[in-house]
């Protein structure tokens, strides 16, 4: 019912007018509204109830009607916001990828994928990293793809990190795989 409540003036003028129209024969007939509870008090009462009840009727089916209407585009919408991308992409937050000498870092890979992302296996593709930083390749209970260490050297490397065995499965709808992406990153450190 607080749906309606925006409505609350509409409905209010159309009761108003339900009962003008209800009563207005009788009205006419005696001049003056129903002040005994009589036979023809509750006919007044019984036709005004109907047309102010179908009134009602109308405006809640017509509110529902509405709702449901950009109900399902809103819930097609998040559907789509909610299933596996159609192209997966891999990065790392540019947050992580900065950091000092003698100070433990870690990158642990984002992606676009709205539910869970399982990677099989991580792999350095290209470059070196800082000295003391390794990569988990997936490996025995190595979760793949974080990046950490205490670099103890500063400088700037840039990595390619390249992932297989990519499965994303999100909030809603079937899980999709993907064969391998790869994540250009650039580690500072200072």
């Amino acid at each position: 019912m607080n749906s309606l409540l925006p409505y609350r003036r509409v409905i209010c003028a159309a009761l108003i007018a339900a009962l003008a129209i209800a009563n207005a024969p009788v009205l006419k007939a005696q001049n003056a509204p129903c002040y005994q509870y009589d036979e023809n008090c509750k006919g007044i009462l019984k036709k005004t109830g109907m047309v102010a009840g179908g009134l009602v009727a109308v405006i809640v089916l017509w509110k529902i009607m509405s709702g449901s209407r950009k109900s399902a585009n809103e819930k097609a919408a998040q559907l789509r916001a909610n299933s596996a991308p159609d192209t997966l992409s891999i990065n790392y937050r540019r947050e992580d990828t900065m950091g000092e000498a003698n100070y433990r870092m870690e990158m642990i890979p984002q992606s676009n994928c709205p539910g869970m992302l399982s990677i099989e296996a991580a792999e350095l593709e290209l470059g070196p990293l800082p000295p003391s930083v390794k990569l988990s390749t997936g490996g025995a209970g190595q979760i793949p793809g974080i990046i950490a260490g205490m670099p103890d050297v500063p400088g700037k490397w840039s990595v390619r990190v390249k992932f297989t065995g990519l499965t994303c499965a999100p909030r809603s709808g079937p899980s999709r795989s993907y064969e391998s992406r790869v994540a250009n990153v650039t580690i500072n450190v200072k």
